[in-house]
Parts: structure tokens; C-alpha cells; sequence
């Protein structure tokens, strides 16, 4: 098969097409032939050697979808020929408040999904949702579970409170948006760029206000916007605000108006700590298959 193989850590240029074994399942395994995959910054911090552990040569990815063509047992028969959703937490561990010693993520160290056949467990992949696309699809997963656990299993956001997501562009920030639509939050956003406000604005109307442009280079944008909020979003009315969603994070502010860490990741060797196990990404394949939230796409490539 072909993959798309790192051997030096560097700029892009060092990720090469090359010819690869074909993956073989073993017990409780499924192959993946791959037909979307999505990129993620984890990719790009590997291949600039900002990330730990880093063992070359790697294949990278971890997000995609496609259908299983082989399986290694009796279990995953079941999937074969089926569409799925890859989910890359491997080997969490039996604590569901924390990842054991041997979690890690698809993408390196274990082979990823830049091949046109990945391996992965078979209780690692779920049934695609019908109305996605492939590329809709394969972009679900790392971002979503991220938000996720931020928004429901450390926030717990209920209906009617008031959501803010700082740096509206990037990929955890955008499912966050869409998650907390769903929840049937007030959600404000803010941005450096007016192309992606009008982006959101296009896609979501009314569903979504726009505090403000912010200029996202100054250092302390983010104490500005939290005295925005205290000052104009609330009004005045002592509602409380729920979580101002970060890069890779939330924080909350209180009913005093006071904010606090609920979880934080705040760089790329913390990545892997803020996702939650395989239960996580199954609530949120059920959310978007119910219509209920919405995957937001950017650019598209087609393999050479």
C-alpha cells in the first residue's frame, strides 16, 4: 500500500509517499481501508519535533473514516464492508478519570491513517453518520472529543447558559460552538478575522452572536474579552456564564463573575491528557447522527 511516511523530523517537505506493508489484523483488530483523514496539530507538532516521545519512521494521522475490509476474528466480521469512524484513543487503561501508562494516539507511535489501509482495534470504530461526508467525517473525532469533555463532562453546560469561545477558527473551538448549540446554550464568539465571522455567521445565523473582532495577537486578549463579557454580555443581570472556551480548554466563570481552570491543555505535550476514552467519542458520534450538531468543514485536498 501507500502511505505518507515521516523519516526526518522537519517541514513538510520530509512527509514522502512511499510504498509500506499492508497491515495483517490480529485478534480483536479490524483494517480500515482509508478514503478521508483529516489533519490535526498534533500532526504538525510531530513532524517539527515539538512533541514528546517522537519514534521515526512514523506514519501520522489519527483521525479518518472509511470502510473495514478485513477483520482478525469473529468480533469484527460484523464490520465488514461497513463505513466507520476511526476513534484514536488506544489503550486508555481501566480508570475513566484518567489514561493509564500505555494510552496513546493513532498517528505515531502506532501506524496512522496517511495509508490507504490503517489498523485499529475493533471496538475503535463506530458507524459513520448516513448525512456526513466522508471529510465531514474524518474531521469529527479529535476535535469533537476535545470540546466534548470540556463542554459536558467537565462543564456540564446546561440549556439557557451562556457560552464563550475565544478564537472562533480553529477546529476545537468550532466543535465546541456546535456542541454547545446543541446543549441550547447562548454562545458568543470572537475572532481576529472577519472572514471567519462571516463564515459562522453563514452557516449557523442567528444560532451564534458575535461579540467582537478582537485582535487576537495582543497578549492579553483574553483578560480584555472577560471584562468584555462581565460588562456587556451579562448586562448587568447577574446571569451566569458558563465556559470560555480556549484553544485545547475551558475556563468557567462563577456567579461571582470570578473564572476558574475547569480543564486546560496548553500545549502539545498535553494534547493526549485532554481526551477522554472510546465512551466520550460514542456520545458524540450519537449527537451528530441525531442531526443535533452540525460538523463545520474547511479545505479539502485530494490525494496525488
Amino acid at each position: 500500500m501507500r502511505a505518507v511516511v515521516l523519516r526526518e523530523l522537519g517541514d513538510a517537505g520530509n512527509l514522502r509517499v512511499e510504498e509500506w506493508p499492508m497491515p495483517v489484523p490480529g485478534p480483536g483488530e479490524v483494517v480500515v481501508r482509508v478514503r478521508a483523514a483529516s489533519l490535526n496539530h498534533r500532526d504538525v507538532w510531530i513532524r517539527r519535533g515539538q512533541y514528546a516521545g517522537i519514534r521515526l519512521p512514523a506514519i501520522l494521522g489519527s483521525d479518518a473514516t472509511g470502510e473495514v475490509t478485513a477483520a482478525g476474528d469473529a468480533d469484527g466480521k460484523s464490520w465488514l464492508g461497513r463505513e466507520v469512524v476511526i476513534d484514536p484513543s488506544l489503550e486508555w487503561g481501566p480508570d475513566l478519570r484518567a489514561q493509564g501508562g500505555d494510552f496513546h494516539l493513532l498517528g505515531m507511535p502506532t501506524e496512522g491513517t496517511y495509508a490507504e489501509f490503517v489498523k485499529v482495534p475493533a471496538a475503535n470504530v463506530y458507524a459513520k453518520p448516513s448525512h456526513l461526508t466522508l471529510e465531514e467525517a474524518a474531521a469529527l473525532p479529535l476535535a469533537s472529543v476535545t470540546a466534548y469533555r470540556a463542554l459536558v463532562t467537565r462543564a456540564a453546560v446546561q440549556a439557557g447558559e451562556i457560552v464563550v469561545i475565544t478564537g472562533i477558527g480553529g477546529g476545537v473551538a468550532l466543535a465546541a460552538l456546535t456542541i454547545a448549540v446543541s446543549l441550547g446554550a447562548t454562545v458568543y464568539v470572537t475572532s481576529g478575522s472577519e472572514t471567519v465571522i462571516d463564515q459562522i455567521e453563514k452557516q449557523l445565523g442567528k444560532l451564534v452572536d458575535v461579540v467582537e473582532l478582537m485582535d487576537m495577537t495582543k497578549s492579553d486578549h483574553i483578560e480584555r474579552e472577560l471584562a468584555l463579557f462581565k460588562l456587556h454580555v451579562t448586562n448587568g443581570s447577574g446571569a451566569k456564564l458558563a465556559p470560555i472556551i480556549e484553544q485545547f480548554g475551558a475556563r468557567v466563570l462563577s456567579d461571582t463573575g470570578e473564572h476558574y481552570t475547569v480543564e486546560l491543555v496548553g500545549g502539545s505535550q498535553d494534547i493526549d491528557r485532554f481526551l477522554k476514552r472510546s465512551a466520550q467519542i460514542a456520545d458524540v458520534v450519537t449527537l451528530v447522527r441525531s442531526g443535533a450538531m452540525a460538523v463545520m468543514r474547511g479545505a479539502a485536498f485530494n490525494r496525488g
